[in-house]
This record gives structure tokens, sequence and C-alpha cells, in this order.
């Protein structure tokens, strides 16, 4: 009788002597199985088999055990979510000026918290000045403008539906109070005067939602009522004036806004960006507007070092031409962008370049080809619970506007 045993690798350095009692103890010991097998049948009376585990040797290929790494991504998701729900406080402010002369200036402060664990609420406070200078016929403006606002973000009534909602309250005063200007000279009366205000306030806020796809797609929609000066509420240093003369508008006017997006991930990295909306003005104007972009990685990208290209495209159209804003019956870009974010210890680094061509029809415009680019450059200094940061953000066109805007912030997370 022939007892086939398991192959065993030979090494040319294996005694003889020891290789004999090797196989004497995988013999010994598979009798000794197959005994006590027979010995103890299962409740069915089916002889139970346990197979002999073989002793590992060197050509064994071992499975790793992904317990550990399940258990790391585990904690590395509980440890954002405990960052993501600390209470924060933050003071900010911001200067803005372009080719108009028109400046804001602006402070503020900021605090949010998380309740129940499952929304987020936050209070904003805002005050500052937005002056414009005297030019030719057009005279000096200032005015004093006050924002708060009260809100909740990151509500989900169900696992891939999000809710956020604030409401907002902006006041407007005139540092001189009056609304016309008078100056006499040689006998006669020239009379400057300015638009007046409409209320001195805005009720305002905004509510909207999304749906997140299981692939991390998403689409939503968003109700706002705002004035054209709650854009420098934001935290994002990218902002893109529209008024041009304060003696032609009154800073009170509020706008009424329906705005959709969809972001949709196409591939790993790879996302088309969506926007749409139509606004109705206070005065009665009425403005459509549309943007696309595409995302595309770089070969380089990666989380802490992430950065992107985006062909993108940005098309809007007024129905009446105002004289205080800018309200074009046509407005086109095209451009590529350079997007990255670079995330080290203690510096978080974002910058952006827009380079784009323009084609804009108006009162002056006939939709002649123009170029234009915009940058950006934030930096964020960590350090423990402290972040301290500072923005800039311009542009620059071959018609010869330009603006220029800054942000800073402090914020402690408890």
């Amino acid at each position: 009788m022939t007892i086939r045993l398991p192959l065993i690798k030979r090494r040319r350095s294996l005694q003889p002597a020891r290789l004999w009692v090797w196989l004497t103890v995988m013999v010994l010991l598979s009798c000794m199985h197959a005994a006590l097998a027979h010995s103890q049948p299962n409740q069915g009376g089916t002889p139970t088999l346990s197979p002999v585990l073989a002793p590992v040797m060197e050509d064994t290929v071992f499975i790793p055990d992904v317990s550990e790494s399940f258990e790391s991504a585990l904690k590395k998701a509980e440890d954002e979510l405990t960052d993501k729900t600390r209470p924060l406080a933050m003071a900010f402010g911001s200067g803005f000026r372009d080719k108009n002369d028109i400046a804001v200036l602006q402070v503020g402060s900021y605090a949010q918290t998380t309740v129940w664990d499952r929304v987020t609420l936050h209070l904003m406070g805002a005050t500052g000045e937005i002056h414009q200078d005297a030019k030719g016929a057009r005279r000096e403006t200032g005015i004093w403008r006050t924002a708060a606002e009260i809100g909740f973000a990151d509500l989900y009534p169900t696992p891939r539906f999000k809710l956020w909602g604030a409401f907002l309250y902006e006041s407007f005063s005139l540092f001189n109070g009056i609304t016309s200007y008078y100056s006499e000279q040689d006998g006669d009366v020239s009379v400057y005067s300015r638009r007046p205000l409409y209320r001195g306030y805005v009720l305002g806020g905004r509510l909207g939602g999304a749906y997140i796809f299981p692939q991390g797609s998403e689409m939503g929609i968003e109700l706002r009522r705002e004035s054209m000066w709650n854009e420098h509420n934001s935290f994002d240093a990218r902002l893109f004036n529209r008024v041009i003369d304060l003696n032609r508008m009154s800073p009170d006017l509020a706008v009424d806004k329906l705005h959709a997006f969809a972001d949709l991930v196409t591939f790993p990295e790879h996302k088309l960006r969506l926007n749409g909306g139509l606004e109705s003005l206070e005065d009665g104007n009425f403005r459509t507007w549309g943007y696309a972009h595409y995302q595309v990685p770089v070969l380089w990208s990666r989380n802490e070092h992430w950065t992107v290209i985006r062909p993108n495209a940005y098309v809007e159209s007024m129905a009446e031409q105002k004289p205080g804003y800018f309200s074009p019956k046509s407005h086109v870009t095209v451009g590529c962008m350079l997007h990255t974010i670079q995330e080290f210890n203690y510096l978080d680094i974002e910058a952006e370049m827009n380079p784009q061509l323009l084609w804009t029809a108006d009162q002056t415009k006939k939709a002649d080809t123009a170029a234009g680019i915009h940058g950006l450059l934030n930096l964020t200094f960590k350090l423990g619970d402290v972040r301290l940061g500072v923005g800039g953000f311009g542009y620059t066109d071959t018609d010869g506007y330009w603006l220029l805007r800054g942000m800073s912030f402090i914020k402690y997370t408890f």
C-alpha cells in the first residue's frame, strides 16, 4: 500500500535523518486523526471531517488580514465627522476695489455648532462701508451696510437628501442722510440727484435642497432673496462686482433668485459642473444665466496635492440695460482654468488661474472679442485648533476693467 504525502519542497541542505523524522511525524499525525474521526461520529451519524493543517512552508501564499485597514479607515472617517461637528468661531475682514472707484470695507464674525448630531446651525454678522468716489458728473456716495444671518445646513431627512437654509437681514443708510445735492454757480442752480433707497433694508434669505447619488453625483435647487452686496459676506474671495454707479441705482435693491445645479461624476476625479438660474430684480429687470465646466485631474494629482484643469463657459442676458449696474444684452465667456490645492502639515495653499475670451453686447459694446483673466491665491496657516487665513482675488480684461479683493480670517475650533 502506497501512502501519498503532501509535496514538500526539498532543500539541498536538508539531512536524510531529519527528513525521515519529519515523515514519521506526519504519518503518525494522519493515523491519529483518522482514528479519532471514526471513533467520534457527529449527531447525524456521519463522521466529522476536519482536514489536517499542514505546517507553513516557505512557498505558502499569505492572505493579508484586512481588519486592521478597515478599522483604520473607519477611525479616519469618525475623526473627520467629529472635526466637522465641532463648534467653531471666526472673525473676518475683507476689502474690495474696482475700476469704477467702488470700494467695500467690511468686518464680521461667524459662529457654528452642531445640534442633535444632525444639523449644523450658524450665526453671522457683518458691517462695513460701501463708497464710490466722485468723477465727472458722478457725485461721491457713502453707504453704511449691516447684515445679520442665522441658518442651518447639512440637515438630512434621508441619507441621500440634504437641506439648508437661512434668514437674512440687511440694512442700508446714507452717510449724509440726503438723496440730492445742490450747487450754485453764476446764479444758476444745478441739481445732482441719485436714486433714493427703497426701504433702507432687505429681508431675505435662502432655502435649498440637494440629492446625492450613490456614485457621488449631486443635483440641487436653491431659492434666494438678497441685495447685490450680500456676496461680500462670502468667505470665498472670488467675487465679480455688478454695480457701476451708486448715483443711478438704489443700494438696497432686492434680487429674487432661482438657482439649479448639478455635479455629475463621470470618472474618479472627473466631474461635470452645470449651473444656471433666473433672477428677478426689484426695479423690474430680469436676468438669466448659465455656467458649465468639466474637471479633469492632471497626472500628478493626489488627495493632499490636488490639481485639475477646467475648461469652462459662461453666458448671461438681461431684459433691460440699466446705467447703474452691469446689465448686458448678452455676455459670453469661454476659458480654461487651472485649479490646485496643496495641503501640508502647517499650511494649505489654494491657487487658481482662468484665462478667457469674452464677448459683451450692451449700451457701449457690440460683442467684439476681448480677453480677460482672473487669479486666486489663498493661504491658510494651521496651528493646532487655530486657523489663520489670507486670500486675494483679481480680474482684468482688455476692455480696461479690473477689480481686486482681499480677505483675512482667524478661526478657532473648540
